[in-house]
């Protein structure tokens, strides 16, 4: 049995890997995982080298891709996990959110369709119900999100509907309460208050009212497992843990595990929006045979003890390194952009010349040949203009283990359908429109205008307020000067007079 897993090195996503590989001997499973900020290749460690796991670095909005892997491993079912997930972020912006979990959610329904896949399950969350103050919701109750998060994966379930009664396609939904337990990224409230916790930091809590279901990540993970194997096509199926308590209550269980009292609570503003209290009935499953087992006391503690015993894991997250310290150069645009997004931890910089003109603040770990040792750190960005030195650093810091991050300025607009390969910068009112691939360690300028389905090749450089016209193809290592028009259908290569 060939299973497609997207999403797997996320929280949810690597627990139910682990699963498949450990209960099924005769599994082969595919992980598909963009590695955004929340997807964590050190999840599947203990597994990346075992014989019946595969990872593939890249995108479900990719259809090519998404077929070439359907067609290459033979897939037979797939289970999708992958999704933006984070409310406050889809709230600040939301386009990742529409362009994953509802252009993503089309992409693999037509694999289903084309390749015929057996089943597709599809992981939803019970917050597309929206909130009551009464009473808890069953599977056949309207939608009424509340935020862009929820309203996306809303629409990638009536989508997944839509081709369950047009096209007879397999999918089976679940939507679940409230996860919990190792490997949850610190910022959900649960792994971001023991993480403060141990670095002795008061816990910023929005509004102590709000009311949650929580379920412990394996006992999802094996309902999601208990459907596969059960489930009926076409159906939805609600899974909670049947622990409802409100944020004050969660709060207070993390501090008294800590030996710590109210003092360490740290009262912040609300989110916009706040929902006060979710709720599902979950007889349907249960009936079907599944309940969860692990008591939310039990496993409240496992993961304390876990996040005690695993720093290494947590304590690196968002750290990146710059590689390229020149404040008048590129490395000074990534570094305002990044100060802009305010997503990372800038551990240092990296740059071979140790009097770089670097900003002060930031120290100057060491050169890029040979890199030093990067112990606790994450990722990195490549802040090199030259397009073969910027290509050689970037695979030298992946063969560290580093996560190549992109930096894409908050003013600049990619289109639905765009696809961004790692370690891409794309500049302040940059604009790029749909159908168009941007390959790896890719620089766009402020001000670059890319028409529709264009296709940029790995390490190309794209000077401030270029203009690439409709269906062009720029290979790979290509630059392109500042103002530079490529016209339409044109096919650049290295070495072309521009």
């Amino acid at each position: 049995m060939n299973i497609l897993v997207t999403g797997g090195s996320g929280f949810i996503g690597n627990c139910f890997v682990k699963l498949l590989l450990n209960k099924y001997p005769h599994y082969h499973v595919v992980n598909l995982d963009k590695l955004t900020y929340a997807g964590n290749k050190d999840n599947l460690k203990d597994v990346e080298h075992h014989p019946r796991y595969r990872f593939i670095q890249g995108d479900i909005c990719d259809a090519i891709l998404v077929n070439k892997i359907m067609q290459e491993h033979k897939i037979d079912i797939i289970v999708n996990f992958a999704a933006e997930s984070h409310v406050d972020r889809s709230i600040l912006n939301s386009d990742s959110f529409v362009r994953t979990d509802i252009f993503g959610m089309f992409v693999l329904l037509e694999a289903t369709r084309k390749f015929n896949v057996k089943k597709f399950i599809h992981i939803s969350t019970d917050e597309v119900y929206g909130d009551t103050m009464e009473g808890s919701f069953h599977e056949e109750d309207r939608f009424s999100p509340s935020s862009p998060y929820s309203a996306s994966k809303a629409a990638a379930e009536l989508l997944a509907k839509s081709y369950i009664r047009t096209h007879k396609t397999p999918v089976i939904i679940t939507r679940s309460s409230n996860n919990y337990g190792p490997y949850q990224y610190p910022e959900k409230i649960i792994p971001c208050f023991m993480t403060k916790l141990l670095q002795g930091q008061k816990v910023p809590l929005h509004n102590p009212k709000p009311v949650r279901d929580w379920i412990h990540v394996q006992d999802n993970c094996e309902a999601i497992d208990f459907i596969l194997n059960n489930g009926e096509l076409g159906e939805t199926y609600n899974i909670g843990g049947g622990n409802e308590k409100t944020n004050l209550e969660v709060t207070k269980i993390i501090l008294n595990s800590f030996g710590f009292d109210e003092s360490y609570i740290d009262n912040v503003a609300d989110r916009k929006g706040q929902d006060m209290r979710y709720s599902i009935n979950c007889d349907k499953i249960h009936q079907l045979g599944w309940k969860p087992r692990i008591p939310f006391d039990q496993g409240i503690k496992e993961t304390i003890d876990w996040y005690k015993q695993n720093s290494w894991w947590w304590q690196k997250i968002n750290k990146i390194v710059i590689a390229g310290a020149n404040r008048t150069g590129h490395a000074g645009v990534v570094l305002n952009t990044l100060h802009m997004i305010d997503e990372h931890s800038i551990v240092g910089f990296l740059d071979n010349n140790p009097d770089v003109d670097k900003v002060p603040q930031i120290p100057l770990l060491g050169g890029t040949e040979p890199l030093p040792e990067l112990n606790g750190v994450e990722g990195a960005i490549v802040a090199v203009g030259e397009n073969n030195s910027r290509e050689k650093i970037a695979q030298q810091l992946k063969e560290k283990g580093l996560k190549l991050i992109n930096v894409i300025h908050p003013n600049a607009y990619l289109a639905p359908g765009v696809l961004v390969g790692e370690g891409v910068f794309i500049g302040p009112g940059a604009i790029i429109n749909s159908g168009t691939r941007i390959g790896n360690n890719v620089i766009i300028g402020a001000g670059t205008v890319v028409d529709n389905n264009v296709s940029i090749g790995d390490s190309v450089f794209i000077g401030p307020a270029a203009v690439i016209d409709a269906r062009a193809k720029i290979d790979p290592k290509v630059f392109i000067p500042t103002g530079t028009r490529i016209s339409l259908d044109a096919q650049v290569k290295v070495g072309d007079a521009l």
